[in-house]
């Protein structure tokens, strides 16, 4: 329980980010461009830092606290997916060395018996 990692991000100190480089991210983020969980997350944290503000809460054209909780749930999601995606790509291993058999011969034991019939071409 201790590998998982922080679902919220810490904030952090500093400047707060202009309200059009959120705008901007959260539609890359919307739109499939951005799909780093880490990323993402960092993005939520500013709209967190932004939501708790109260100059910049009230001044925005936006829900800063919602978007922000639409980000951490995306960052989650895909981190699910990457999870899942890793399980399956990596619990079915292909080694040509584990499926070639030594007991069974290269080249099988049929016998070959040409057609007794040359014309086969000629329909008959």
């Amino acid at each position: 329980m201790d590998n998982m990692p922080n679902p919220v991000a810490q904030p952090t100190v500093g400047k707060l980010p202009k309200e059009s480089v959120l705008i901007n991210a959260y539609e890359q983020i919307k739109a499939g461009k951005i799909t780093s969980p880490d990323i993402i997350r960092r993005t939520a944290a500013d709209f967190q830092r932004f939501a708790s503000d109260p100059e910049a809460s009230r001044t925005a054209s936006f829900d800063a606290a919602r978007a922000a909780e639409v980000l951490f749930a995306r960052a989650a999601m895909y981190e699910q997916q990457a999870n899942v995606e890793q399980q399956f790509s990596g619990g079915f291993p292909y080694d040509e060395v584990d499926q070639y058999d030594a007991s069974v011969p290269a080249t099988p034991n049929w016998t070959f018996r040409p057609p007794t019939d040359d014309n086969l071409m000629a329909g008959g």
